[in-house]
């Protein structure tokens, strides 16, 4: 049983709108979501492998210290040093030592002073009054083992005039290669190498924006690629003494979270190096989104906010009108279901008493339309079958009288020629559907031309420039043979000149409009101006072709017209004492059907 309970149109179409909003709201979050997680877990994976970097860069500049430090150590001039029996030797060559340390100084970056020095006590250094830190170093550890050299960095501390432990000494020691005196042991000496971490940090940090690098001594900062506030640098430091810095955690300073890590250096003296990056910038792309879909579902709904009120005004208020001017206007459906919707009840009620009349009449009117047609359609095709049927037989006619001609003074080679020619001719013109391909129409035309070359040889040429892609294409049969016959008849009779008689067949597709264009021209008499207009008059003109003057024109032309309306068209153009071409212009056709 039906409800009589009537609903607003308006209420239904805030609910119906209302229901994808908030499931398309709830998939955008959705989506979302997996997002900020997939470029969350790509950031860490990224941030690791920045770590990764930054902590091997770091390492390399140690490794080349250490390098250069047995490259001094062992290099010519410190061992010639050392070796010197006599002070006023080692006098005299201590310039060049300092000279070496200078070059070495300035090969890599953070190196503050290089010392030499051996068992005996002697030093040299590079001079710039820090001995004392090598020295004490130097006396509280056993350098030389037997044959194991013990090479070390130093823990970090702090020279005079420095604000923070940030300066270690590498030891490396070395032995005297050739001692000048054979009666004596070996020496050992040790070369050691001040660097000033901070600046070797300096030089080496990778200036990445979207990352800070820090360096940590014993879980103090000594040294960062960007200033920090002092807040951040206790956090830091905080979660450096607490391990909470390792891998790819997360760090909240302030209002915002910081992605840390720390990589252990190999030196092995306390120093280690930590990364730090804003959340917020290695998630940019996530951020840009979250902004991007906000401010798409807020202007959604002010969107639908603006529809909704647009709706009241625009289709409720014109409804209510419209029942009062449409109760009579017949309908297309069968019923108008809308018995519950309180503003379209009356007009319901109204059109559902004429629908039944309304069913009846229209089923007549197709009855009598379907009947009109397809008298119509037959009046056609038999107007269409007495155009073909006025083909000029004038050609036929004479082929066979030259037959006869030919096959009495040429015996009978000529005449096989001729009848062959002319029964594929003949055939083609009788069997051919009403429409074939454009290949078939020039092979009609070849036989046509060739009994014209036995008929009168070596007078006409025929010249064929084709497309590939058009010969596939479907035209009407019989549509070029008479052009080229009625450009014989008309275009060279009782015209006389030096240079042969040329007709020439093109054919090409135009890919904008996809129309086939097939363009027939001779180089006869032409056609005057005056004599064109008539031509075009007598083509548009309708009823029986009482002129039989160009009959080909008006019957290939009002073929055209009949199989393919408004679609193609036959254009006409000439110039007295020149030329007359006759273009056709087609839809494109294949075997399919048309392409458009």
């Amino acid at each position: 049983m039906a409800s009589n309970r009537s609903y607003s149109i308006y209420g239904r179409i805030v609910i119906i709108v209302s229901i994808p909003i908030l499931l398309l709201t709830c998939l955008l979050l959705g989506v979302y979501r997996v997002f900020y997680n997939m470029s969350m877990a790509q950031a860490k994976e990224n941030f690791v492998l920045q770590t990764e970097q930054c902590t091997a860069s770091f390492d390399q500049q140690f490794d080349a210290i250490a390098s250069l430090a047995q490259s001094v150590g062992y290099s010519e001039v410190v061992q010639r040093y050392f070796a010197q029996m006599t002070s006023q030797e080692r006098v005299s060559n201590y310039k060049s030592v300092r000279q070496l340390f200078s070059t070495a100084s300035k090969t890599a970056p953070g190196i503050i002073a290089i010392y030499v020095g051996n068992n005996d006590g002697a030093f040299v250094e590079s001079g710039n009054g820090n001995l004392r830190y090598f020295q004490l170093a130097y006396m509280a550890r056993n350098l030389w083992a037997g044959e194991q050299k013990q090479t070390w960095f130093t823990d970090m501390f702090q020279i005079e005039n420095s604000d923070s432990p940030r300066y270690c000494i590498y030891y490396a020691p070395i032995g005297i290669i050739t001692p000048i005196s054979l009666m004596n042991e070996a020496d050992v000496l040790t070369c050691g190498v001040l660097i000033d971490a901070g600046q070797l940090f300096g030089e080496t940090s990778l200036s990445n924006p979207s990352l800070v690098e820090v360096l940590f001594d014993q879980g103090k900062v000594v040294a960062s690629s960007a200033a920090m506030a002092p807040e951040q640098t206790q956090a830091l430091e905080h979660a450096a003494a607490y391990g909470g810095m390792n891998g790819d955690a997360l760090l909240r300073i302030g209002e915002e979270d910081y992605l840390v890590g720390m990589g252990e250096l190999s030196i092995g003296n306390g120093l280690t190096l930590g990364c730090v990056a804003p959340v917020s910038l290695m998630m940019r792309e996530a951020n840009n989104l979250s902004v991007f879909l906000w401010a798409c579902v807020a202007g959604c709904l002010v969107l639908v906010a603006i529809l909704m009120g647009l709706l009241r005004q625009s289709i409720v208020k014109p409804i209510k009108t419209m029942v009062q001017d449409m109760c009579m206007i017949p309908q297309k459906y069968t019923t108008i279901r809308a018995s519950n919707v309180g503003e379209l009840k009356p007009l319901a009620d109204g059109i559902n008493e004429m629908l039944y009349k309304l069913a009846q009449s229209q089923a007549q009117e197709m009855k009598n339309m379907e009947r009109i047609h397809e008298l119509e359609y037959n009046r056609m095709q038999a107007e269409m079958f007495a155009y073909r049927s006025q083909i000029n037989p004038h050609f036929l006619f004479n082929t066979l009288n030259c037959m006869v001609g030919m096959s009495v003074h040429y015996r009978i080679e000529p005449l096989e020629q001729l009848s062959t020619a002319l029964s594929e001719s003949m055939q083609y013109a009788l069997r051919a559907p009403d429409r074939v391909q454009l290949r078939q129409e020039l092979q009609h035309l070849d036989s046509y031309m060739s009994i014209l070359q036995i008929r009168m040889p070596d007078k006409y040429c025929l010249r064929q420039r084709v497309e590939p892609e058009a010969l596939a294409c479907r035209v009407l049969s019989l549509m070029l043979q008479p052009l080229v016959e009625n450009a014989i008849q008309h275009g060279f009779h009782g015209y006389q000149k030096h240079a042969p008689y040329a007709i020439s067949v093109q054919a090409w597709i135009t890919a904008e409009d996809q129309t086939l264009h097939v363009r027939v021209t001779d180089n006869g008499k032409g056609i005057s101006s005056e004599k064109m207009v008539q031509v075009r008059q007598r083509m548009e003109t309708q009823g029986p072709i009482e002129d039989r003057e160009h009959i080909a024109l008006v019957n290939i032309y009002r073929r055209l017209r009949i199989a393919y309306g408004e679609r193609c068209g036959l254009k006409l153009s000439a110039r007295e004492g020149c030329f007359t071409c006759a273009e056709i212009q087609l839809p494109v056709e294949r075997e399919n059907g048309p392409l458009r």
